[in-house]
């Protein structure tokens, strides 16, 4: 499309927080159908985001995964833990059992919090979800998608410093 990899999200599924999710980003859900459409109109990577059911997630990327092959990078996203959404304890935005559940339903990349962007993800943390997503054999990605991205320079370069000491390969804004 533009001489560089284009990435595009889709949002929740059938079972999630629906009206939430509609009323915030539109409908844009993690369906087969809008997977297909997203690599037809030349998405290089399909990245749903879902704080949902777990069961309910892995059908979608069971079901994603079928339909788009590997015509696009598959990545799930759990970087921020949306205040409409929630039901989460400090630390426990993603576990390290649905880390693995996740990663073994199809998905090539997984996102979890930058060090310092969400509460507990200290390097030590973030670490060890980092080496279970490796362990997994996928590629591990820290994101920033709780305002950090406006911080000043030196806030910037801490979480950059330490997100890398994690050893995860990709690193991102929202």
């Amino acid at each position: 499309l533009i001489g560089r990899p284009v990435g595009a999200g889709l949002v929740g599924t059938e079972e999630s927080y629906v009206e939430e999710i509609e009323a915030s980003y539109g409908r844009i859900l993690a369906t087969r159908e809008n997977a297909r459409l997203l690599v037809e109109l030349g998405a290089d990577i399909v990245e749903i985001m879902d704080w949902g059911d777990l069961e309910a997630i892995i059908c979608a990327i069971k079901e994603i995964r079928n339909e788009i092959k590997d015509k696009a990078i598959l990545a799930f996203d759990r970087i921020h833990g949306p205040g409409l959404f929630g039901h989460f304890a400090k630390k426990e935005l993603i576990t390290e059992d649905e880390i693995r559940k996740i990663v073994k339903a199809g998905v090539d990349i997984l996102f979890i919090p930058a060090v310092g962007t969400f509460p507990g993800y200290t390097v030590e943390y973030a670490s060890r979800q980092v080496d279970v997503v490796h362990d997994c054999g996928a590629l591990a990605g820290l994101g920033i998608g709780t305002s950090q991205e406006g911080s000043d320079i030196e806030t910037i370069r801490r979480i950059g410093f330490y997100s890398k000491m994690t050893g995860a390969e990709i690193y991102g804004c929202l």
